[in-house]
């Protein structure tokens, strides 16, 4: 059946539009939902509803908005999205799309130690605008953030209705009704809250409408504590101080408006600390992502934690020839138990070294402490010394080097490279022979010395002699398999009395098939085309019912 809705205003949620469209037709909640989402459930939360497929499948006509055109743009699922791990991301997505009000609670909505908003809320000089446009309001997606106190647009304190996020009853509340008599019962903030919801809610709104690229990275916590190290919360150089930031942060937002926006500061877990630490399996809420952000964006990065400057530097290799002028652009650093930070840098000239300082006159140029690798121009210029005549003792004089380097770096290098290649030859033959009775697992428990060395040694072989892994599931297998008992079953339940609906998760828990299907259908193409040419639409449905009454 086609269902008629509204046309969604500018950030509504999905909950207004159908409430509105109740309000237009006096009818009851609990039908439409019923009939639109195709659920035994007559309630519907505000925030994050399920399901989306079937509305998309009755509204697509009008809208034009696929499932997931719907999840994004009428629903608060973008505020959460970009901290869901990749893993689970698209399981979530899909039960939101496919499956029941279960999800909610796996994507951090339910966190104990974040409170959502139990009632909608609205903006009154929102409503005013709303009302001179349209001549009605709407409940604004951004309004119903967790932790949004005022809103983003106009700065003003969001007032409570008594319509809950959450509802127990299946009629819906219609913003332009329910807005009409609400009064503000909220506590006033002071300046320093007021200037502090707004950085909040600002940064929430970036984060719902997908406009927040500063901290886009697959590893937060690793990008939260080198930005908290750039900002001096160290305990030593490069070493974040977790006391030293908890003190800072507390000290920038205070308690009583952490409380406000809902976190809970007694909670057990101390998220401020294990916010820097990745783990998939303690859950962070956007707030407290946001909260860490706007705090880490209003601290200056300070100079001391970087006791070398920020780059990029010059090479000191004395030999090298470069294009660029300042060929190093990262180091390592590193502090010793002495407190000293060591520095760790290599050239493209292949100039490998340490450093603890850089020359008085110029930051850029680093002082040699130790050299790990000299590099291929170093070997060039001690060669062409040689030829020349000069001893390797007048050669280490002239290139401030001992005598055993400048050895190495010539005939004496070579010579020790040939007898390794001889040496390898006989080693590959015996991991061959290792080979012909062992497994490889096997053949690597049993010779770990021997494997270890080729790996370091001769990694380009060993890796030649891995047998290909093969594939953990025969997808070609399955897709045939599978596709014959999802058309066996959608033909079976098309053919039963009384008529039942063919439609798509149907089809796939008839045949005793997980509804995660829906997330593999890339790999089975047969499965998709038979579930896109037998499932049929609500109106298709309705038809072949009524068509049964009369035979």
């Amino acid at each position: 059946m086609f269902y008629h809705l509204p046309i969604p205003y500018p950030d509504e949620l999905l909950y207004s539009v159908i409430a509105r469209y109740c309000t237009y037709l006096s009818i009851h909640g609990s039908n439409i939902t019923r009939a639109m989402f195709e659920t035994k459930s007559t309630k519907l939360r505000a925030d994050l509803p399920c399901r989306l497929e079937k509305v998309s499948e009755k509204t697509f006509s009008l809208w034009r908005l696929s499932s997931n055109d719907i999840l994004n743009k009428l629903t608060l699922f973008p505020y959460y999205e970009p901290f869901l791990p990749q893993k689970s991301a698209v399981k979530k997505i899909a039960g939101l799309l496919y499956g029941d009000s279960a999800t909610t609670g796996s994507i951090g909505v339910n966190s104990f130690r974040v409170k959502s908003p139990q009632f909608l809320r609205f903006c009154a000089q929102c409503k005013n605008l709303d009302l001179a446009a349209y001549g009605e309001t709407y409940w604004h997606r951004t309004h119903q953030l967790p932790g949004v106190l005022v809103c983003p647009e106009h700065g003003i304190h969001l007032i409570n209705t008594s319509a809950l996020v959450l509802p127990k009853q299946s009629q819906y509340a219609d913003a332009t009704i329910i807005t009409a008599n609400a009064t503000d019962h909220s506590f006033p903030l002071t300046a320093n809250e007021l200037s502090m919801a707004k950085l909040v809610a600002a940064h929430c709104q970036k984060l719902l409408m997908k406009n927040n690229p500063r901290w886009k990275s697959q590893n937060l916590s690793a990008t939260y504590r080198k930005a908290a190290i750039q900002r001096g919360y160290t305990k030593i150089p490069g070493i974040l101080s977790p006391s030293k930031f908890q003190s800072a942060f507390m000290e920038f937002y205070e308690e009583r408006f952490l409380e406000m926006i809902g976190i809970n500061v007694n909670s057990r877990v101390n998220w401020v600390n294990t916010i820097f630490h990745q783990n998939y399996k303690q859950q962070v809420h956007p707030l407290e992502h946001v909260l860490i952000q706007v705090f880490l964006e209003h601290k200056s990065v300070v100079t001391s934690f970087q006791p070398f400057g920020p780059g990029p530097w010059k090479c000191p290799n004395p030999y090298g020839q470069h294009d660029d002028p300042f060929p190093i652009k990262k180091i390592a650093t590193r502090t010793m138990r002495s407190s000293e930070v060591v520095a760790r840098a290599k050239c493209t000239c292949g100039f490998f070294f340490n450093f603890q300082k850089t020359a008085e006159d110029d930051n850029q140029l680093p002082i040699v402490k130790h050299i790990w690798s000299y590099g291929p121009t170093w070997k060039r210029n001690i060669e062409t010394l040689a030829a020349a005549g000069m001893s390797f003792h007048d050669i280490a004089k002239v290139m401030s080097i001992n005598t055993d380097a400048a050895r190495k770096l010539t005939d004496f290098e070579s010579k020790l490279e040939n007898r390794k290649r001889k040496d390898i030859e006989q080693l590959r033959q015996e991991w061959l022979h290792v080979l012909q009775k062992q497994s490889i697992t096997q053949a690597r428990k049993n010779n770990y010395g021997l494997y270890q060395y080729l790996l370091k040694h001769d990694h380009e072989w060993m890796m030649g002699q891995r047998q290909p892994r093969q594939k953990k599931v025969d997808w070609e297998r399955r897709d045939t398999e599978w596709s014959q008992l999802l058309e066996d079953t959608a033909m079976r339940i098309a053919s039963e009395i009384p008529v039942r609906r063919v439609a798509k998760s149907v089809i796939v828990k008839e045949a005793c098939l997980n509804l995660r299907i829906f997330t593999e259908l890339h790999h089975l193409p047969k499965c998709e085309s038979v579930i896109n040419r037998l499932s049929e639409s609500y109106t298709s449905y309705r038809r072949r019912q009524e068509e049964a009454k009369f035979h």
